[in-house]
């Protein structure tokens, strides 16, 4: 890899720009915050992640990542074309997007580039498994690193955790108190995969176990928002349950509710609001599927049916922000980035 160490190289994060600021957005960002080493993010100019990157001042290159599509090979040519002429030939380079992984593959750039995957759905993707056949692999959470070990038997993966920025660990810690009550929160934009209708109907069969439900987030598909409410009204909840929007204030959202609950229904990997709540000292409960060996001694429990859900809901541990901070800090991730690029 040359003279310069991996922790003096600039590190390139590659992202699709996303239509909205998602998990993986949001990673890049605090990444580009905390890293102990210059970052440049490469993502469309106009993109959410742009923005937000000359809103807090990280330093960002236009480049288009256009769909993997037959119509688009020009498209594809000319944005491999880009990000070869773009990105230096001493950098560390991170692709956190699959149509950014896909013009990184058409590229030249001389260095390797390590693909970093939040989800699992992409591993049964025909074009991702022979995209990254042979790849440098960071999958977040035990769990998708497990999915992509299977799907991409000959490429190097290596599991590595989420994380949170030591000023979001201290805010997020400001608002810590002891949870007594029965008040129930969901932090996630809704979308169908994020599980909060059959969460509706499984707290309407789960008893005196909670007394109200605070669904904060985007109401990015306002059909399925309205079928949440219908969903409730139904369950006669109407009056227990409130879709809040998007809040701007996420600690103080957290600090107010007693539990945080993770119904989701898709293959996420390992949703930053399970840490944020966690340092707020608030308990977790999520859908079976989510669970996994990365919160081993934690407050974290899951649930499959009705009476496990309000059994789940009893707790009222919190977390230990030392210990937090430790397996969920930036220098795991920049540990696992080095390893991977080695």
């Amino acid at each position: 890899m040359g003279q310069r160490s991996l922790a003096q190289r600039p590190l390139w994060l590659l992202d699709d720009g996303g239509a909205v600021l998602g998990g993986g957005q949001l990673f890049a960002l605090r990444l580009a915050r905390s890293a102990d080493r210059p970052v440049v993010l490469a993502c469309p100019a106009g993109s959410p992640l742009a923005r937000a990157a000359a809103a807090q001042g990280t330093p960002w290159v236009d480049v288009p990542f256009p769909a993997p599509h037959p119509a688009q090979a020009g498209a594809l040519r000319a944005a491999a074309r880009r990000l070869s002429a773009v990105v230096p030939a001493d950098a560390a380079v991170v692709s956190g997007a699959i149509r950014a992984s896909l013009v990184a593959g058409l590229s030249r750039i001389r260095g390797p580039v390590v693909h970093l995957l939040h989800e699992r759905d992409s591993a049964a993707r025909p074009t991702v498994r022979l995209a990254l056949r042979r790849s440098r692999v960071l999958a977040v959470g035990a769990i998708g690193a497990q999915t992509y070990r299977a799907a991409l038997p000959r490429a190097r993966v290596i599991a590595v955790n989420n994380f949170l920025a030591r000023d979001e660990l201290a805010a997020l810690a400001g608002v810590r108190r002891t949870r007594t009550g029965g008040v129930l929160g969901v932090l996630a934009r809704l979308i169908p995969e994020k599980g909060i209708a059959e969460l509706v109907d499984e707290l309407a069969a789960a008893g005196g176990a909670w007394t109200e439900l605070r669904v904060a987030g985007a109401r990015q598909d306002e059909g399925y928002a309205r079928h949440i409410e219908e969903r409730a009204a139904r369950a006669g909840l109407a009056d227990r349950v409130t879709l809040l929007g998007a809040v701007d204030d996420v600690p103080a959202y957290l600090g107010a509710i007693d539990t945080l609950v993770v119904p989701s229904t898709g293959r996420e990997g390992q949703p930053t609001v399970i840490l944020e709540a966690l340092a707020t000292g608030a308990p977790v409960v999520v859908r079976r599927p989510m669970m996994s060996a990365d919160f081993a001694g934690l407050p974290v429990f899951a649930y499959d049916d009705p009476p496990q859900l309000a059994a789940a809901l009893a707790h009222r541990a919190g977390a230990d922000v030392a210990d937090l901070e430790a397996r969920f800090g930036v220098g795991q991730v920049l540990a696992a980035i080095d390893e991977a690029l080695v």
